[in-house]
């Protein structure tokens, strides 16, 4: 639909942006010029269970505070952490699914008795 007319209108956005629209400069730089990913050192806790979650999520706002984390970085690092907090619940129902399975295994093998003791 606007693929004819995306020339043009590549043109009229960059002519505004040149023209001291700010905002559509810097998206036309954003698009144009893709953000570099930098290695970042911060120090999270071990995620071994749920409740190492909320020590993390505070540990990526701290470090955003100081001033070591772009807002965007932080907001990758949450997605880790959410990524995190996702596979432990898929552990966790694995491991009560297999609990379940076993049980219901062990009550095949015990002989079913229908008359009262």
């Amino acid at each position: 639909m606007l693929g004819d007319e995306a020339p043009t209108l590549t043109r009229t956005l960059l002519d505004f942006a040149y023209g001291g629209d700010r905002g559509l400069l810097r998206a036309a730089f954003q698009t144009a010029v893709p953000r570099r990913a930098r290695t970042v050192a911060v120090a999270l806790p071990e995620i071994k269970s749920p409740a190492d979650l909320v020590p993390a999520m505070a540990a990526i706002t701290r470090a955003v505070a100081a001033g070591e984390l772009t807002p965007y970085e932080a907001g990758e690092l949450a997605r880790l952490v959410e990524t995190a907090a996702r596979v432990s619940e898929l552990a966790d129902f694995d491991r009560r699914l297999a609990a379940i399975e076993h049980q219901v295994e062990e009550a095949k093998r015990e002989p079913f008795d229908a008359a009262p003791a």
